[in-house]
């Protein structure tokens, strides 16, 4: 019987090995085949002594030419080396990322490279960490994966149970058993594990759930202020690929002291106000934080406020653009940003007149044509222009715009935005206060420290964006690409067809896309997932058609 070994990417098998009945564990890869070369390199791609763990490299007649039409995955897999022994010559080999050394037996595997991590400076192996998390009772099979930068990485745990088994028990067997840093900063139970075509665990599912998926009966608070965004913007670059809100615990997000003195320092640098270490103790939310420094600059404000109507979420290189509804506040689309690809670009824009000292826009044409300067930036990258409800209108707006001036890559998508008839939208009251604050409770709008003339200010601004959707009097024409995202609910919508009907007079090319839940529940999950799936694909499906537009 003969224990054979090698990546696909060596033409099937490299190395071979005729087992015998004595030998003890782990049986050896062997020795590699005649037209094969493979050395073992340290990390500066120098020969290591036999017996030193290093990484296998591939060299040889058998070495495929590359991935198919995947040059990203060429460039770090196929690579040049100066040959042991040569100062010269080099030649193209294979960095499997697999480690091993030589015994007398031949080739010893030991583990992948991305199987071991730096974690908070101390190497972990994480296959010993899911050997102990399939250790804990009622754990059938487990995963855990190091997401993140070097340097920056944490571990996330995922488990299938038979039974419902809460995480914080979890997490108590797994600190018996293990060093902390060796704990998982996150641990979620699964219905079943993400596998690739070939049957391996999908990492990068995985990851994404982490992003997507929140603990049972979490309920996730958006960021309600400039300050709240701010520190949150401040979190996560700290706690990457983690799903953070405003009531997000510092040190149970796995902080640690070195990272308590990087958010100070940020705090410091990007915010202006200084912050000790003893005040992260006692404060350790971010909407704890936020009312603590606004105490502070309150009576400090600037008379003259910059009307800044841009906040990005994250960046990237292609773009969605998400226009406030008719409360002003873009911080509603946080919940999907989280549901979506990291690396698509998320941007909001708030209305002029939430922040204290800023007047309102006269118009829907004055805020489309100050919103299109706010993103001038972005127009020459693949983006796409979207709102919910209002925003849905003001997008269409936006994009009219820059039709006109002859930009006809812009498309948009409305997410249960209806289509505003002068007959209907003339009758539309304006809100008492008080139905205005439940209204603000039922949405999580309220934060600890706000104040009656906040609420005031934000009640003025949601009843001038109704005055002026009374003062429609024609429909909008668009001839560019639509989507709308319209939910089945009937209560507060027209049903699907009618809805997409009646934006067809104005958008020939609209397209109607059903979802779930209702017009209040539509940014909520599970309604937030299936949106943003719908994004993704209306994203990749158009984004390379942008790009070639951009670049005529």
């Amino acid at each position: 019987m003969f224990n054979i070994y090698g990546p696909a990417e060596t033409c099937v098998y490299s190395f071979a090995y005729a087992v015998r009945c004595q030998i003890n564990c782990p049986i050896p890869l062997g020795w590699f085949s005649n037209n094969m070369q493979f050395y073992i390199l340290d990390s500066q791609q120098q020969h290591v002594p036999d017996g030193a763990i290093g990484e296998l490299y591939f060299v040889g007649q058998g070495l495929a030419r590359g991935y198919h039409h995947r040059p990203d995955l060429d460039e770090n897999a196929f690579i040049e080396i100066t040959l042991p022994g040569s100062k010269k010559e080099k030649v193209r080999a294979y960095r499997s990322g697999y480690y091993g050394f030589w015994s007398e037996e031949g080739l010893i595997f030991v583990g992948r490279r991305d199987d071991q991590v730096k974690i908070r400076g101390n190497r972990v192996k994480l296959k010993e960490a899911r050997l102990a998390l399939e250790a804990v009772s009622g754990v059938i099979l487990g995963v855990v994966i190091a997401p993140g930068e070097a340097g920056h990485r944490e571990l996330h745990g995922f488990y299938i149970s038979n039974n419902p088994l809460d995480s914080s028990q979890v997490r108590k067997e797994l600190a018996d058993k293990l060093p902390e840093y060796m704990v998982p900063r996150y641990l979620q139970q699964i219905e079943k594990m993400p596998l690739t075509v070939n049957g391996k665990f999908n990492l990068r599912a995985l990851e994404a759930m982490r992003v997507i998926d929140r603990p049972r009966n979490d309920k996730f608070i958006a960021p309600r202020n400039d300050i709240e965004m701010n520190l949150y913007t401040l979190f996560s670059q700290l706690f990457l690929n983690v799903t953070i809100d405003t009531h997000s615990h510092f040190f149970e997000l796995g902080g640690s002291s070195l990272d308590a003195l990087r958010l100070v320092n940020l705090v410091e640098k990007e915010i202006g106000q200084i912050l000790s270490l003893t005040e992260l103790i006692r404060y350790p939310t971010i909407e704890q934080l936020a009312v603590l420094l606004r105490t502070r600059t309150r009576g400090s404000q600037q008379q003259n406020v910059r009307a800044d109507n841009l906040m990005t979420f994250r960046d990237g290189k292609r773009h969605l653009i998400c226009i406030h509804p008719g409360g002003g506040t873009a911080y509603c689309y946080l919940k999907l940003a989280n549901a979506l690809n990291r690396d698509l670009g998320i941007h909001g824009i708030q209305a002029q007149g939430l922040k204290e000292g800023e007047s309102f826009l006269s118009s829907f044409d004055a805020m489309a044509g100050h919103y299109l300067i706010q993103i001038e930036h972005l127009l020459s990258q693949p983006h796409i222009l979207c709102g919910w409800s209002l925003g849905g209108l003001i997008a269409l707006l936006m994009a009219r715009k820059l039709q006109q001036r002859g930009f006809h890559h812009s498309k948009i998508i409305m997410f249960d935005t209806g289509n505003p008839y002068p007959e209907m939208v003339r009758c539309i009251p304006q809100m008492g206060l008080d139905e205005f604050k439940q209204k603000l409770c039922c949405f999580d709008g309220i934060f600890p420290d706000i104040r009656e003339e906040d609420i005031e200010r934000y009640h003025r601004l949601y009843n001038h964006h109704r005055l002026l959707l009374t003062g429609i009097t024609e429909g909008h024409h668009f001839s560019g690409r639509a989507w709308l995202i319209q939910v089945r609910d009937k209560e507060y919508t027209f049903d699907i067809e009618r809805a997409a009907a009646a934006w067809r007079q104005v958008i020939p090319q609209l397209v109607a896309l059903p979802t779930s839940g209702n017009h209040w529940s539509l940014m909520d999950p599970p309604h937030v997932q299936k949106v943003a799936m719908m994004v993704e694909n209306i994203m990749a499906e158009h984004c390379q058609e942008m790009v070639e537009e951009v670049c005529i």
